[in-house]
C-alpha cells in the first residue's frame, strides 16, 4: 500500500524480508526457487499448503502487492492460531480423561480405569493367545486403624500400599485402587505360576513394611486373591474369581491368627 513500509509480511513464515511485488520463493530471471522455511508455529498440513502456494506463485510469475502479502500472512497466522487452539483443547480433553480414571489420593488407576485397562488386556490376550493374572488386594483391619489413628493415618497407609505396588510392577502392568481399602494388580503376558509368584511377593512386601505414624509403627496386613485370564475370559469372570479367592485368603489368614493366639 502506498506510503506504508512493509516489513516483509513473510516474516511469519520465513523470517526474511521479501522485495515488494515479488512472491517469496521467486527469483526473477531464474524462475521459481525453493520456498523459504516455514515457521514452526504451523502444523505440517498448513506448512504443505503454504509451500504449494509459494511454488505456484513462483511458477506463474505472480506479483503480489503489500496488501496481498498481508492477507496471506493473516490467513497463515489464523491457521497457526486455530491449530494451537485445537491442540490445547485436545490436551485438555486428554487431561480430563486421565483425571476420570485416576485415583486422586494414590495416583493409581481408579475402578473405572481398572476395568477399562483390564478389558484392553483381555482383548490383547485374545488377539495374541496370551495369558495374565489379576491380584485383588484387601487391607485387613483398615477400619480399626482409621478409628485409632485418624483418617490422615489411613490415607498415609493407602499411599504407602500404592507406592509398594508401583515399585513392584512392570511398565506394562497395571495397579489400581478400586475401593476404599481395595487394590488390584493386572500382570499381562504372565503365565499362572510366574504371575502368581510375583503377586505373592507383592503381598509379602506389603505385609513386611509397617508404616510409622506419629512415632508408632503400624503394621499393614493385606489379603489377596488371584485369578488368571486369557483369550476366553471376560472381565466379570476375572473379577468374580479374584474376589472369591481374596475372601478365601482373608478367612484363612484370620483363622491362622486365631490359632496363633490360642496357642
Amino acid at each position: 500500500m502506498p506510503g506504508v513500509e512493509y516489513m516483509a509480511p513473510f516474516n511469519l513464515i520465513s523470517g526474511q524480508e521479501q522485495p515488494p511485488g515479488q512472491p517469496a520463493g521467486f527469483n526473477g530471471a531464474q524462475g521459481p526457487a525453493s520456498p523459504p522455511a516455514l515457521s514452526s508455529n504451523l502444523n505440517p498440513e498448513v506448512d504443505r499448503l503454504a509451500h504449494r502456494l509459494l511454488l505456484s506463485a513462483g511458477r506463474e510469475g505472480a506479483e503480489f502487492d503489500g496488501e496481498s502479502w498481508a492477507l496471506i500472512e493473516e490467513v497463515l497466522a489464523f491457521a497457526a492460531e486455530a491449530e494451537q487452539r485445537i491442540t490445547l483443547q485436545q490436551n485438555r480433553i486428554l487431561h480430563l480423561e486421565s483425571l476420570s480414571i485416576t485415583d486422586e489420593l494414590t495416583g493409581l488407576a481408579n475402578l473405572r480405569g481398572f476395568k477399562r485397562l483390564l478389558k484392553n488386556a483381555i482383548a490383547s490376550a485374545r488377539r495374541h493367545e496370551e495369558y495374565g493374572v489379576v491380584g485383588y488386594i484387601d487391607l485387613d483391619g483398615f477400619k480399626a486403624i482409621n478409628d485409632e489413628f485418624g483418617h490422615a493415618a489411613g490415607d498415609a497407609i493407602l499411599r504407602h500400599v500404592a507406592k509398594v505396588l508401583k515399585s513392584k510392577i512392570r511398565v506394562s502392568d497395571l495397579a489400581a485402587r478400586i475401593g476404599g481399602d481395595e487394590f488390584a494388580v493386572v500382570l499381562d503376558r504372565a503365565g499362572w505360576e510366574r504371575g502368581a509368584r510375583r503377586l505373592v511377593d507383592i503381598q509379602q512386601a506389603i505385609n513386611d513394611m509397617p508404616v510409622e505414624i506419629g512415632g508408632t509403627r503400624v503394621a499393614v496386613r493385606a489379603s489377596m486373591g488371584l485369578a488368571p485370564f486369557g483369550p476366553t475370559t471376560s472381565v466379570k469372570q476375572v473379577l468374580g474369581h479374584a474376589d472369591e479367592a481374596m475372601f478365601a485368603d482373608k478367612r484363612a489368614r484370620s483363622l491362622k491368627r486365631q490359632e496363633k493366639i490360642a496357642s
